[in-house]
C-alpha cells in the first residue's frame, strides 16, 4: 500500500508536474495569444496606415501624373515661345545689319551731298562773285556810254554851231542879192 501510495503519489506529483506545466504552457500560450493579439492588432493598425499611405501616394502618384502631364504641355509650350522668339531674333539682327548697312549708305551719300553742297556753294559763290563783278562793269560801262553820249551830243552841238557859224560868215561874205535885203540870216540852233 506504501508503494502503491507513493506511485499514487508520483503519478499526483507527475500530474501535478504536468498540469503546472501545462499552466506554465498555458500562461505561456495566453502570453503569446495576448503578444500575438498585440502584434496583430499593430499589423493591422500598419496595414491601415500602409492602406492610407498608399492611398497618399496614389494620390500623390496622380498629382504628379497630372503635375507632370501640366509641365510637359508647359515645357511644350516654353520651347514654342523659345522657337518663336529665336526666329523672332534672327528677323531682328537680320533687320538690324540691313539698317546698319542702309546708315552707313546713308551717311556715305550724305558726305557725297556734303560734298556736292560745298562745291554748289563754292560755285555760287564764284558766280556771285562774276555777277557782281560783270555789274560793276556794266555799271562802268553805262557810265562811259553816258560820257560817250554825252560827248557825242557835244561835238553835235560844237558842228552844227560851227556849221551855223560858218554859214553866217559865209552868208556875210556873199553879196546881199542873194539874201535879198530884207531877208534875216538863219539863226544858229541852241540847245
Amino acid at each position: 500500500l506504501r508503494e502503491e501510495l507513493r506511485q499514487l503519489r508520483e503519478v499526483v506529483d507527475q500530474f501535478q508536474r504536468q498540469a503546472d506545466a501545462e499552466e506554465r504552457e498555458s500562461g505561456n500560450l495566453e502570453r503569446q495569444h495576448q503578444d500575438l493579439g498585440s502584434e496583430l492588432q499593430q499589423a493591422r493598425q500598419q496595414l491601415v496606415a500602409l492602406q492610407e499611405d498608399r492611398r497618399h501616394v496614389s494620390l500623390d502618384a496622380i498629382a504628379g501624373a497630372q503635375d507632370q502631364q501640366h509641365c510637359s504641355e508647359e515645357l511644350r509650350f516654353l520651347e514654342a515661345i523659345i522657337s518663336e522668339e529665336e526666329a523672332s531674333l534672327q528677323a531682328t539682327m537680320a533687320l538690324n545689319q540691313h539698317l546698319r548697312q542702309a546708315c552707313l549708305e546713308l551717311e556715305d551719300h550724305a558726305a557725297w551731298i556734303e560734298g556736292q553742297r560745298r562745291q554748289v556753294l563754292l560755285e555760287a559763290e564764284q558766280e556771285r562773285q562774276v555777277i557782281s563783278r560783270d555789274q560793276r562793269d556794266l555799271a562802268d560801262l553805262k557810265i562811259r556810254l553816258e560820257h560817250a553820249r554825252r560827248a557825242l551830243a557835244s561835238v553835235v552841238v560844237q558842228r552844227r554851231e560851227a556849221a551855223v557859224k560858218q554859214q553866217q560868215i559865209a552868208d556875210m561874205n556873199a553879196p546881199e542879192a542873194v539874201h535879198g535885203p530884207g531877208e534875216r540870216l538863219p539863226q544858229p540852233v541852241q540847245h
